[in-house]
């Protein structure tokens, strides 16, 4: 179903999902300094552990729709993989925002929401540039240019 065609030849992409997953948290490791400092400034330690809140919760979803991913592509459920990571990593995050104001409390007021939605876009851009080295690619063998893949 998801095999390539006779006249396409599939070149593989060399991804690690442990690397990806290593990867994925180096970045967001790389900003938690920028956040805590941010919380730190706001609301004092408790605006850090709402920065420490909002890595994990964006790491862990990160890392779930990542293995998600390379689980579908090794069963050649490619579509399936990317609805499936991206209920994953839209879903976790977004039940967090609508449970966290409701508990209330220190980590709502030093503004954890807000980090969850900044911290959000960036394990969105790294997580589907990771995502993206576990799909093949997939090249038409007779096709010299783009505009020959048309005719």
């Amino acid at each position: 179903m998801n095999a390539p065609a006779s006249n396409e030849i599939a070149s593989a992409r060399p991804a690690s999902l442990p690397w990806a997953c290593a990867i994925l948290g180096a970045i967001l490791l790389v900003v938690l300094p920028c956040f805590a400092g941010y919380g730190y400034s706001t609301s004092g330690i408790v605006g850090v552990s709402a920065a420490a809140v909002a890595f994990g919760i964006c790491l862990a979803c990160g890392i779930l729709a990542l293995f998600v991913t390379a689980i579908a592509q090794k069963m050649n459920q490619g579509v399936q993989g990317v609805l499936g990571a991206m209920l994953v990593r839209m879903g976790v995050p977004l039940i967090a925002l609508f449970v966290l104001p409701k508990i209330g409390g220190p980590l709502v007021a030093a503004g954890v929401t807000g980090m969850v939605m900044a911290y959000y876009l960036i394990t969105l851009a790294a997580e589907t540039w990771l995502s993206l080295r576990f799909v093949p690619v997939t090249k038409i063998s007779g096709a010299k240019s783009p505009a020959a893949k048309v005719a």
